[in-house]
């Protein structure tokens, strides 16, 4: 993910084609979320792929985490703010990707109920 991070650091209209095949597919159903609209129609253009804004979860266990870019603009490829929609389910592993911090939230949170 570091190096998608990276690519983020360009200007969505300077990013080469691969990159952008890249993003798409390391961000995967995010990239609608979190890409600036420029990289989004990039996406739909070169790719032929159409990124739909998902539902999000609103069921027990649902949150969604705010992200604002710091400093501003520092990766101009993203949205200055976005979503990380988070849903937790009984008797499901954590995904591997979430920070050790937001897995230890959870776990207090459900221990707790």
């Amino acid at each position: 993910m570091r190096q998608a991070l990276k690519i983020c650091e360009a200007n969505p209209g300077d990013l080469k084609p691969g990159s952008v095949a890249e993003l798409a597919c390391r961000f995967g159903g995010l990239a609608s979320w979190w890409f600036q609209p420029l990289l989004v129609e990039r996406v739909r253009e070169e790719l032929g792929l159409h990124l739909s804004m998902p539902c999000l979860p609103a069921s027990h266990g649902s949150c969604w985490i705010v992200f604002v870019q710091h400093p501003p603009k520092r990766r101009p490829a993203l949205r200055d703010a976005f979503l990380l929609p988070l849903q937790w389910r009984p008797n499901t592993p954590h995904s591997h990707r979430l920070p050790p911090k937001l897995v230890a939230l959870a776990q207090l949170l459900f221990n707790s109920t």
